[in-house]
């Protein structure tokens, strides 16, 4: 009990002071970050800054009374909480320079690998009819379509979340542009061994 007394200043500090500069610091970043159209709406930060300022008001009328039953647990449970605002708040910054700097370019490839897909279709018949083509390489052009959609579909998915009257998070689109990249890297991998295979067949005729 006598720590606890001790402690007493910390505590009114904390809760008069610090904690409070730090929400007026979450408010002012939360409300740059509108100003320049960050979809925020998922981390509810004016409603958790409302509930800080209620647990602080409960947390002072503890200790007036001397019941410090928790109040350090309680002040740090706060603290941390803001931290991870902050953090959300960089996350969503670094999802915004990624998307800037890679979606045009993502997008691009997509239309790159839709054609070279449609020129292994083009050319197949030819090759069949000179050459045999292995049946594993024959599926490997039916699976080639289906990713080909698969890619598609995730692009739909994602334009739907930059478009849509509710803004996405730039966070979760680029986890939906990840999908799609790792999609991309593996179709790429299969279309470069089907190229290379086309080629060995000409040069073991």
């Amino acid at each position: 009990l006598l720590d606890s007394f001790d402690k007493i200043p910390t505590y009114c500090v904390r809760i008069s002071k610090v904690i409070p500069k730090k929400i007026d610091e979450v408010k002012e970043k939360y409300e740059e970050l509108e100003k320049q159209n960050y979809p925020l709406h998922h981390l509810k930060v004016m409603s958790k800054i409302e509930s800080y300022k209620l647990a602080l008001d409960e947390i002072y009328k503890k200790i007036s009374v001397f019941d410090f039953t928790n109040v350090q647990e309680q002040l740090d449970d706060i603290d941390q909480d803001i931290m991870m605002i902050f953090k959300s708040f960089s996350d969503e910054e670094a999802a915004k320079k990624y998307f800037d700097e890679n979606s045009e370019q993502m997008y691009n490839s997509t239309y790159e690998l839709e054609k070279q897909f449609m020129k292994i279709k083009r050319m197949l018949p030819n090759y069949k009819d000179v050459y045999l083509i292995k049946d594993r390489y024959l599926d490997k052009v039916e699976e080639l379509e289906n990713d080909i959609d698969n890619v598609s579909h995730i692009k739909r998915d994602l334009d739907t979340f930059i478009h849509s009257s509710t803004r996405q998070p730039f966070s979760i689109i680029v986890l939906k542009m990840n999908d799609m990249e790792n999609e991309m890297k593996r179709i790429q991998e299969i279309i470069k061994d089907f190229n290379q295979y086309l080629v060995s067949l000409k040069d073991d005729a």
